[in-house]
């Protein structure tokens, strides 16, 4: 397949649509406070929220399987510095909407220290996650579209893993993160498509700083260095149709930036600081 260049009306298309998923998640985030500030939060400790309101987490965790579950829509939940380690994790939200959950804290555990289960239009701002095997887990089915944003949190795997894992069926939004630091894959896209992922860090990892498998993503600011195994790898893109953009990998050493698709399988590849690639048709 011989490898086209990035036309100008499809880099214009890309500035769109990430014009448009800003203002989106603008006023998803205006729609979530105006929900939940209304009242004065409640505090709780480990347990399970079934009803819609602002809560701030307190305690500790220990010994619970999952600190906190969250069964109910229209949910805020301040960390307000609380350290939580449950076996399980720390919290956990399946099939809800509207969810925010705000740092500091830190939540830790076997399982991840956050996971989302077909949750839609939620955030996940400033918190420090490390799970054994993934420290932030996204899952959406592809019947329930995520339109999540994820920004300015510390994910770690304690032990071989990830430190985020996001499995869903587009619009998710993943800004400002730290995921490396031992983990063996700093941030893992897994079949999505559409999601915009800027100005994460995945620095020393054992394998993949970014393992991005799905279509029409949008890769831009990320930087992915000093991979601390010889396999490791700065990004992997595995899937077709993406845009990669200004990102920074150096010193990885099977490959800066690595494109699995023989031939650039459509993806773009544009203006990145590297040292190694796979192919020409990175730049």
């Amino acid at each position: 397949m011989k490898f086209k260049p990035f036309s100008s009306n499809a880099f214009l298309a890309v500035i769109v649509f990430s014009l448009l998923f800003a203002l989106m998640n603008t006023a998803i985030a205006q729609k979530q406070l105006a929900l939940t500030s209304a009242k004065a939060p409640l505090v709780i400790g480990c347990g399970t929220i079934s009803k819609s309101g602002s809560y701030v987490l307190t305690g500790t965790g220990a010994g619970e399987d999952v600190c906190l579950k969250v069964m109910a829509d229209n949910v805020t939940i301040h960390l307000a510095g609380a350290s939580i380690a449950a076996a399980g994790g720390g919290i956990y939200a399946n099939s809800v909407q509207n969810l925010v959950i705000i740092g500091p804290g830190t939540l830790s555990g076997e399982g991840p220290g956050i996971e989302l289960i077909n949750v839609t239009n939620s955030q996940v701002i400033g918190t420090t996650c490390i799970g054994d095997g993934v420290g932030i887990h996204i899952h959406n089915d592809a019947s329930v579209p995520a339109h999540n944003r994820i920004v300015a949190n510390k994910a770690q795997a304690a032990f071989i893993g990830s430190g985020v894992i996001a499995e869903s069926q587009g619009n998710v939004y993943l800004g400002n993160d730290v995921c490396g630091g031992g983990s063996n894959v700093g941030l893992s896209i897994a079949g999505g498509e559409g999601d915009f992922i800027k100005g994460n860090r995945c620095d020393q990892v054992i394998d993949t700083g970014f393992a991005i498998s799905g279509t029409h993503e949008i890769i831009v600011g990320n930087v992915a260095d000093h991979g601390i195994s010889s396999g490791s790898v700065g990004i992997f893109v595995d899937g077709t149709d993406n845009f990669i953009r200004n990102n920074e990998a150096h010193g990885n050493p099977r490959g800066d930036l690595v494109d699995n698709t023989g031939a650039c399988g459509n993806n773009t590849w544009k203006a990145n600081a590297f040292l190694t690639a796979n192919l020409a048709c990175i730049n």
